[in-house]
């Protein structure tokens, strides 16, 4: 049985003999409150090193993006403890891949609260790769933010709804011949978050779920429905 592994998320479903593991990206919770705020961010998760930069270009809109890079293009595994659950096969936990992601939105939707809230939408492209097996998956998606600052402490929540389109293609040991398989999803990534420290320095953390339906798939799957979890911490700059 071959494995391949997926860029992105923390998530896996089942490609016939072949498989794909779905690993969530990083996500943007700036919360922005004026124009001309920057924000950037530089941490690790349970699967990957990752870095996300977000400016509110307008006293209504702003840009995210961020990007990940898979501790798999490092070490041969993930370490055990790193991985909160794993599905399906030995040795799921080597996992090389990277994703990048951008998207437009609105912040500061409820002006007169002490809360902020903030949607944005966008589109994530991730790939991956384990001996003959290459993984790509192109993914449009929605995001609502939710928070409040105080003095020391920013926490809140957020809800991601995606479409994703996966491509496994499998070569033959000697490269001539190419095996595709296609799958498409509905992705939900509700998420909490802590930020700690000062107005321009916070120590962050993320905790969250995954949680994917396949809609359909060119070969027999096991099943459609699957879930994870997913954690990261790291630091924050805003400017």
């Amino acid at each position: 049985m071959k494995t391949s592994y997926y860029s992105l998320f923390f998530l896996l479903f089942i490609l016939s003999g072949c498989a794909a593991t779905y690993l969530q990206a990083p996500k943007n919770m700036p919360l922005f409150e004026t124009k001309g705020e920057v924000q950037i961010e530089a941490g690790v998760s349970t699967t990957s090193y990752f870095a996300t930069g977000s400016y509110a270009f307008s006293e209504k809109y702003a840009l995210i993006a961020n990007g990940s890079l898979s501790y798999g293009n490092f070490w041969d595994d993930i370490p055990d403890a790193l991985t909160i659950v794993t599905f399906g096969f030995a040795g799921s936990n080597v996992l090389p891949h990277h994703s990048v992601e951008m998207g437009l939105g609105r912040y500061n939707l409820l002006p007169s609260s002490k809360w902020k809230l903030e949607t944005f939408l966008g589109a994530q492209y991730s790939m991956g790769n384990y001996h003959n097996d290459y993984d790509r998956c192109l993914q449009g998606f929605t995001q609502v933010n939710i928070g409040r600052r105080y003095n020391y402490i920013e926490t809140g929540w957020s809800l991601s709804l995606a479409y994703s389109d996966f491509q496994l293609k499998t070569l033959s040991s000697n490269t001539q011949n190419i095996k595709y398989d296609n799958a498409n999803a509905i992705i939900a990534e509700p998420l909490v978050f802590l930020k700690l420290g000062g107005k321009q320095i916070q120590l962050f953390c993320r905790c969250g779920f995954c949680f994917l339906y396949i809609l359909n798939s060119s070969v027999e799957i096991s099943s459609n429905f699957y879930f994870n979890a997913h954690c990261s911490t790291g630091l924050s700059f805003r400017f």
